[in-house]
């Protein structure tokens, strides 16, 4: 845990990116993954697909972290899975 002046300089850095105005302009980033997310649940349910929503959940959070994050998704929404060495992940980072 940081001691008192390293938590409030990571704070004073970190502030700007989580006000008011900063997160109203990413809310259309984050819908836009939603949408996608809502998508692919309409084409399980078309087809009477059982799927575990928890694993699509995930998938919808690692690629919108790496949107918000690194400028990019991680392809896991897309591609439907999170390999098991993450390749995924490490592949779609540059």
């Amino acid at each position: 845990m940081a001691n008192d002046a390293d938590h409030a300089r990571q704070r004073r850095a970190l502030s700007h990116a989580f006000s008011t105005k900063a997160l109203l302009e990413q809310e259309y980033i984050v819908q836009e993954y939603i949408n996608v997310f809502s998508k692919k649940m309409n084409e399980f349910a078309a087809k009477g697909e059982v799927v575990d929503v928890t694993d699509w959940f995930a998938f919808t959070t690692f690629d919108v972290i790496g949107e918000l994050a690194l400028g990019e998704p991680f392809g896991c929404l897309t591609n439907g899975k999170i390999l098991e060495d993450g390749s995924c992940i490490t592949a779609n980072i540059h």
